[in-house]
């Protein structure tokens, strides 16, 4: 019996550097099975625990990090100087403003829309006005800061106002940055088009603003549409807000313009 049980226990020790020898070989198999696998997965543990432990910017060469702060700066000298002279120019415009007592348009009237398309024709309003209005032909038409056309035609009760969106109108406007003095035209429905230098930088979402009449509100840029072989740029805008959402609207009386013949 006893014999038996050694006998037994030799062959099991023959047997274990066999089975070692096997698992090695089955690892060995299965780590080149899957070496692409294991490199892909391994590469991506350590860099994404050096990343955890790494700036942003200590990954970027000291030449671009260096060109990058002199292009933040010529953009930083360039915002500081619109910001003086932007300055400088209100308060000399402030200034002659009082020397020549020249007064800001002044509000001649309030009235209510009794009327917009499709009623009316195409990007008018007819305005109900009360009878001690003093509200004239050409007078300005504002929904709170927002210019949207002028009298064209008025009554002792009612005006009819033009949208300057109508089509075909033409109105300067102000718009990018620098600020560009534009021609907006008209196309209906609330919608204008202007072209503007390649140089001006705008964007969808920017105001255009009067140019002649106390720098208000006209319109929002929708689209900029580029081509490589022009020097202007196409962009589209639309009103800042739906004419059927208003109500009321308030009447300016426009600064007149003063010519060497008047």
């Amino acid at each position: 019996m006893m014999m038996t049980m050694r006998s037994r226990s030799r062959n099991n020790r023959r047997l274990v550097p066999f089975l070692i020898a096997c698992a090695l070989v089955v690892c060995i198999g299965v780590a080149i099975l899957f070496s692409g696998t294991l490199f892909r997965v391994g590469s991506a543990l350590v860099v994404s625990l050096s990343l955890s432990h790494t700036q942003e910017y200590e990954l970027l060469p000291r030449s671009v990090l260096a060109s990058r702060l002199a292009d933040a700066e010529k953009e930083l000298s360039r915002i500081r100087y619109q910001s003086v002279l932007s300055d400088a120019l209100i308060k000399e415009n402030e200034q002659l403003l009082h020397e020549l007592d020249i007064q800001e348009n002044s509000e001649v009237g309030v009235g209510r829309i009794v009327s917009r398309p499709p009623r009316t024709h195409y990007d008018t309003l007819l305005i109900a006005l009360n009878d001690t209005h003093t509200v004239s032909k050409g007078d300005l038409v504002l929904f709170n800061t927002i210019l949207l056309g002028e009298v064209s035609k008025v009554s002792k009760e009612a005006a009819l106002v033009t949208l300057f969106s109508s089509p075909g109108t033409v109105l300067d406007v102000r718009v990018g940055e620098p600020s560009a003095i534009v021609v907006a035209q008209g196309l209906g429905g609330g919608a204008f088009v202007f072209d503007v230098p390649n140089e001006v930088r705008v964007e969808s979402g920017d105001y255009v603003t009067s140019a002649s009449h106390s720098t208000r509100v006209v319109a929002v840029v929708q689209n900029v549409i580029e081509e490589p072989d022009k020097t202007t740029k196409r962009v589209h805008a639309h009103t800042v807000v739906a004419v059927s959402d208003i109500q009321f609207v308030h009447f300016v009386r426009p600064t007149p313009i003063i010519t060497p013949d008047s």
